[in-house]
């Protein structure tokens, strides 16, 4: 979980959309989505950096439980 998180957060420091799309992909094929808030809420945050408002908004829709930072 700590290396996706790592991962995100860099694909939004530098604007790599495209990897982090496809990790946000492996994080649906691995079922670690819907466990980890943190990982959510990261993708939220690189898709917010790299400009991609609307996929952070369907990613945000699909977020159920959501904390403060959501």
């Amino acid at each position: 979980m700590v290396t996706y998180f790592c991962i995100l957060k860099s694909c939004g420091n530098i604007g790599e959309v495209k990897k982090g799309k496809m990790i946000h992909s492996q994080l649906h094929k691995e079922e670690m989505f819907d466990k980890e808030i943190l990982l959510k809420n990261e993708l939220i945050q690189m898709y917010a950096k790299c400009s991609t408002l609307l996929r952070e908004t369907k990613v945000l829709e699909e977020v159920k439980i959501r904390d403060i930072v959501s």
